[in-house]
């Protein structure tokens, strides 16, 4: 599997004497496969072609609006999927509203045409880096040219985009199935399906979500999203007032969604972690390799008082990390070595390469050219007071 996800990071693609960029090119055919999934779905459902041409214009138009729009207010570009799925449907809504037709049957026709769309969005996050998951011993590797944080250059990382796009896929099918259904039916089933997976997969993020207290914006917008479609089935779908079931649900929705929050709030945060924290952490290993000769271990520390001790041996890097309060092994595990031991409280790493080597498995460190910090041990310290050696 590690064999076929090597082939997976680019760029950019090569057609005939052209050379175009990876992810624009994958969105432009997203853009064309959702409008066919658009017409199928029109025809199926009896929509007239009119409309759903404007549906598709409006949603065009809605999606390179507001990137513009966000460009200027955050002085970035940054495409953030569910607020695009957000404004389309707004748009759409206007369209509607101004072209007096139903607003049901026009959100069917986008429904059926954002899950493939998105589907291709996910291809080209898997393509150039973004939206990547956490280190995984079965996952793709992206180089410097990626723009990741350089403690996951050539580390293995959990293709969490590839794995959304297959849930879309499966979310496409049934939505263009259900468009001979009921005038509703797909918006409700696209809106609450893609609001549970958005939301699972935001648990397998790598990279820095933005988040309100301790949960990540995205989780609390699929949540929103969820509530969203609830409603438009209980407007849409029932044909009888369900008064009482929907008090219920909502109260047991309710303390679920509290109780949910008091278990996040009551987890003590791991700061040694967090991002600006781990970027720290390897900073410090490059530069520790740097000056490092020989088994004897040279250490230091971060600003978060986290002790780091390097050493050579056999041909591989061992560090060893150590905090007088805190437990250092998910800063391991988030710098994706090649193996992890815990011995007596200090966390163990071999980086460099795999207890059994394989090709195309190596990972090599390359020192920072910055100024080397003043290390906290001349390297006296005997080896065996920091690495356990591994058997």
């Amino acid at each position: 599997m590690n064999v076929l996800f090597d082939r997976v990071p680019r760029l950019s693609i090569d057609l005939g004497d052209r050379r175009v960029p990876a992810f624009r090119s994958l969105g432009i055919i997203g853009f064309f496969v959702g409008l066919l999934f658009a017409i199928a779905a029109g025809m199926i459902a009896g929509t007239s072609l009119t409309v759903v041409t404007g549906v598709a214009a409006a949603a065009g138009f809605s999606f390179f609006a507001w990137a513009i729009l966000r460009r200027g207010i955050t002085g970035a570009e940054r495409l953030v999927l569910l607020e695009h799925v957000w404004v389309a449907y707004g748009a759409v809504a206007l369209y509607a509203w101004a072209a007096g037709t139903s607003t049901p049957a026009a959100f069917d026709v986008l429904s059926s045409a954002l899950a493939p769309f998105l589907l291709f969005g996910r291809l080209g996050c898997t393509t150039v880096g973004c939206c990547h998951g956490p280190p995984a011993s079965t996952g793709i590797r992206y180089g410097p040219e990626h723009l990741l944080p350089e403690r996951l250059v050539g580390v293995r990382l959990l293709p969490t985009p590839l794995i959304e796009a297959g849930a879309l896929a499966a979310i496409s099918v049934v939505a263009l199935a259900a468009m001979s259904g009921r005038t509703g039916l797909a918006t409700v089933w696209f809106l609450v399906s893609y609001a549970v997976v958005r939301f699972g997969t935001e648990g397998i993020r790598g990279d820095i979500r933005p988040a309100l207290g301790r949960v990540s914006v995205p989780r609390i917008m699929a949540v929103i999203q969820f509530g969203v479609g609830l409603g438009m089935a209980e407007r849409w779908l029932d044909d009888e007032e369900l008064g009482r079931p929907v008090a219920v649900t909502a109260v047991l929705l309710g303390v679920a969604l509290l109780a949910a929050l008091a278990l996040v709030w009551s987890r003590e945060p791991d700061a040694l972690a967090e991002p600006d924290h781990l970027d720290e952490a390897w900073r410090r290993i490059v530069e520790l390799h740097a000056i490092t000769t020989g088994d004897r271990p040279t250490s230091t520390e971060t600003s978060l008082g986290m002790s780091v001790a390097v050493s050579h041996s056999e041909g591989a890097l061992h560090v060893s990390l150590a905090h007088p309060e805190h437990p250092t092994r998910g800063v391991a595990a988030s710098l994706g070595p090649d193996r992890v031991e815990e011995v007596h409280g200090i966390t163990h790493m071999i980086i460099g390469r795999s207890p059994t080597p394989t090709v195309g498995d190596q990972r090599t460190i390359t020192p920072k050219p910055t100024p080397t910090p003043s290390p906290t041990s001349n390297g006296t310290a005997p080896a065996d007071a920091y690495f356990a050696r591994p058997g």
